[in-house]
């Protein structure tokens, strides 16, 4: 019984670690090492500990990808910091003041084009093509969090198999 309940709540991780990497206001990757690990440990589990280690590293990996994306979009498209600070105010107030599961997209976006217009004024195309750089980089840094978390869940669901 306790360890069904282990594994239910090992999963339960693993499924908001996945849905962390694309809303922010949840957390990700930690949470599905975690999970990982509560199952390893906590379970009848047989998993090497050579997962651990690998998936360990690829997490740290995309934790530094993710900085070093926002980084590299910002300095080779010349976004300002007022449109990296908008877009950040921007996402926590989509995700509490719009109603759909995109407000903080919605909000990201409109906060970093907002935030490029008022440090340039009268550019719109500056902002607009800042506001596209700032998405291509949250998709790029998501997208590799998504994999790792979706390669973490189906590593512990071949093990349960």
């Amino acid at each position: 019984m306790e360890e069904n309940l282990l594994t239910l709540i090992c999963i339960i991780l693993l499924i908001i670690g996945i849905l962390g990497t694309f809303l922010p206001i949840l957390p990700s990757l930690l949470v599905s090492y975690a999970g990982l690990l509560i199952y390893r440990f906590g379970t009848n589990s047989h998993m090497s500990l050579w997962y651990l280690l690998i998936f360990g590293i690829l997490i740290l990996i995309s934790i530094a990808l993710k900085y070093f994306i926002s980084i590299d979009v910002k300095k080779r498209y010349g976004n300002s910091n007022t449109a990296s600070l908008t877009a950040f105010i921007g996402t926590l107030l989509g995700v509490f003041f719009i109603s759909t599961i995109f407000g903080f997209l919605v909000g990201m976006l409109l906060g970093a084009y907002l935030g490029e217009l008022y440090y340039n004024r009268d550019e719109y195309r500056k902002a607009l093509h800042s506001t596209k750089e700032i998405f291509i980089g949250y998709l790029y840094s998501s997208g590799f969090s998504f994999a790792l978390a979706a390669a973490i869940l189906i590593t512990v669901l071949k093990d349960l198999i």
